[in-house]
């Protein structure tokens, strides 16, 4: 879900006036922070013991809302939103969590707000990413159709390639997911991947470096080379 935040309305708004609300506490260390990080997006998942949550949350959680417990708003990224089978995750911009305790509040039930979720405002280029993908298009966008650049949505969306036809999208561990065998033959692999476009070397670091990750469950290892994204430099016409 995609939308243009209103940076004005997103500031005069007054959570105290939203009907419902939720604290939620979680350890740091148990998602694997050894030490206090700043800007960090944190993985909100609501289910079947969250009704009261998406029975007043709106079409698609278009008024839910995040905050500090002293108030400050916190901005928020909603990558997958079921009501009728009771599953969402929502990614929220924590501005500094630490090993220990951390709080924050959910809030719902405003029926005159609109959705103020945004991927380019948690997943930003200031907060060091270039490309952040959530494979798996939500239901009833095509399928193979391209998964968009949540940093910058239209500019190094992921396009897939050699998809079979009748191709459907599953469900992932966070949201939905995609299926993909990879794909051999240097610049130009003939199996299903995903293909990020160009990025300069001066997009990353002066000398080019970047940190890749990608969050995989395996079913059957191939053995030998296999690509599943390609992207290029634009160094030396090295452009896919």
């Amino acid at each position: 879900i995609y939308v243009t935040v209103n940076a004005t309305a997103a500031s005069a708004e007054n959570y105290t006036t939203w009907p419902n609300m939720k604290t939620l506490t979680f350890t740091g260390s148990d998602a694997g922070i050894t030490a206090t990080v700043n800007q960090f997006p944190f993985l909100v998942r609501l289910t079947a013991a969250d009704s009261a949550i998406f029975s007043g949350a709106g079409a698609n959680g278009a008024n839910i809302r995040f905050s500090r417990t002293d108030a400050i708003k916190l901005k928020y990224s909603i990558d997958h939103w079921d009501a009728a089978n009771r599953s969402a995750a929502i990614w929220v911009l924590m501005d500094q969590v630490v090993t220990g305790a951390n709080t924050l509040r959910i809030h719902w039930g405003n029926g005159t707000a609109t959705s103020l979720s945004s991927p380019s405002a948690v997943f930003s280029r200031g907060n060091g990413f270039v490309t952040v993908h959530h494979l798996g298009n939500p239901t009833g966008d095509a399928q193979t159709s391209a998964r968009p650049n949540s940093v910058q949505p239209g500019v190094n969306d992921a396009a897939p390639v050699n998809l079979p036809t009748g191709y459907a999208v599953t469900q992932g561990v966070i949201g939905r997911a995609d299926t993909l065998g990879g794909g051999t033959g240097g610049t130009s692999p003939t199996g299903h991947h995903f293909h990020f476009g160009t990025l300069g070397l001066g997009t990353f670091t002066t000398g080019g470096a970047a940190t890749i990750s990608m969050w995989v469950r395996p079913t059957s290892l191939a053995t030998g080379f296999v690509q599943f994204f390609t992207i290029g430099n634009t160094a030396g016409g090295n452009n896919s």
